[in-house]
């Protein structure tokens, strides 16, 4: 006989889910990792009772093969996206250690560096990414070949011997007709009528995204189950996130024409956890309540709605730390692209960590079966005290 399945409300079940995602590997769009993902997707939200409807995208993706030797010894290496394509290889690239990544785009400090290096005439730079944890740091960036020399980049805890011994590298990178899908699902109630409540989540992202997108993923469902036949649920996933800009959600918003009571844009970073010392457990990052400043590690919750309908919406996500900014001046992220989407009620959670675009966003480092079911809870207390309003 097989055993019925736990519900999306279970911790368990919420941390299993986030170690599957991350152990599929890296989620970058257009890849068979990102194709399986979005199956996955589609499957996990079939089973909860869903109609699938799937929208095909195309883009140019790129592709890149980099290989840096310190002294001989092989390190972690990517390319910086879209910067070059060709071959090359050489024992004299330019080096340097720079914040690579203001927020989730590349830093001015890295584009500084670039043109150090082409103003030096070096054929290509290998340039560390600085970061607390000694991480390789990857930058967001738009499909567009820009044509310029190649830039890897390696992890920031080879500075000083990148500084300081020999260097080798061999870059090779070409763009593909690259394609990914994004997975509309849609759930029918018996007040057919109603509004829909729009669940929103990227799908894919640099690494194993463990906080950055899956736990988003997981919250999704669970709301997706709380509310499915009491309310009309319409779920957005996208791939691309890491595509400027957001080439999936780009996509499906071209034809988006519903007008929903609420829309809860589950960003970056929903249920993060952070250590206070190494040997601390994890607890949920902190809330961020300025609106105009991204810090090294916080939760933020934006939100646009009627104030008068605020109060319980505020009271329920106060149990998972969150304090939400109210009708802010600007929006991060997808945020943004949801805000000027659509004149409707918004949530959108965006959250920042030392391992936010790194290989260190794994399960164990980021979250915990705890802060999903705390944050997984609290935001569906919040949406059915916002709809029971209606």
């Amino acid at each position: 006989m097989t055993s019925p399945q736990r519900s999306w409300a279970d911790a368990t079940r919420l941390y299993e889910f986030v170690e599957k995602y991350a152990s599929m590997g890296e989620h970058r769009v257009g890849t068979d990792v990102d194709h399986d993902t979005n199956a996955l997707f589609a499957d996990e939200l079939t089973r909860l009772g869903a109609s699938i409807e799937y929208q095909r995208f195309t883009f140019d993706r790129y592709v890149a093969n980099t290989q840096v030797t310190i002294d001989g010894e092989p390190v972690e290496s990517d390319a910086l996206y879209y910067q070059s394509v060709g071959v090359l290889e050489t024992d004299s690239p330019y080096t340097a250690a720079v914040h690579a990544t203001e927020g989730d785009r590349t830093s001015a400090d890295l584009d500084a560096a670039i043109t150090a290096a082409e103003n030096a005439g070096a054929a290509a730079a290998v340039i560390a990414t600085l970061n607390p944890l000694g991480q390789l740091v990857m930058p967001n960036r738009y499909p567009t070949v820009v044509g310029r020399m190649p830039v890897v980049l390696v992890p920031g805890r080879v500075a000083d011997d990148l500084a300081s011994k020999p260097v080798h590298l061999r870059f090779s990178a070409q763009t593909v007709a690259g394609s990914s899908t994004n997975v509309i699902a849609t759930f029918a109630a018996d007040n057919a009528d109603a509004e829909p409540l729009l669940l929103a989540t990227p799908l894919s992202g640099w690494f194993g995204c463990a906080a950055e997108r899956a736990t988003g993923i997981a919250v999704a469902f669970a709301l997706a189950e709380r509310f499915a036949g009491r309310h009309p649920v319409v779920v957005v996933g996208a791939p691309g996130h890491e595509i400027l800009h957001h080439i999936g959600l780009q996509h499906y918003l071209r034809t988006f024409d519903i007008d929903p009571a609420l829309i809860v844009h589950l960003g970056a970073n929903v249920a993060l956890g952070v250590r206070k010392t190494p040997d601390a457990p994890l607890e949920l990052a902190p809330s961020v309540t300025d609106p105009h400043h991204i810090p090294a590690v916080g939760r933020s919750l934006f939100v646009r709605m009627d104030e008068s309908r605020y109060g319980p919406v505020e009271k329920a996500l106060a149990t998972a730390g969150l304090a939400p900014i109210l009708n802010p001046p600007k929006w991060f992220g997808e945020g943004q692209l949801w805000a000027d989407a659509s004149p409707a009620p918004l949530m959108s959670f965006v959250g920042i960590t030392p391992a936010f675009h790194t290989p260190a966003d794994t399960p164990d480092n980021t979250t915990s079966p705890e802060a999903l079911a705390t944050v997984a809870r609290a935001v569906g207390t919040a949406v059915e005290n916002y709809l029971d309003q209606s």
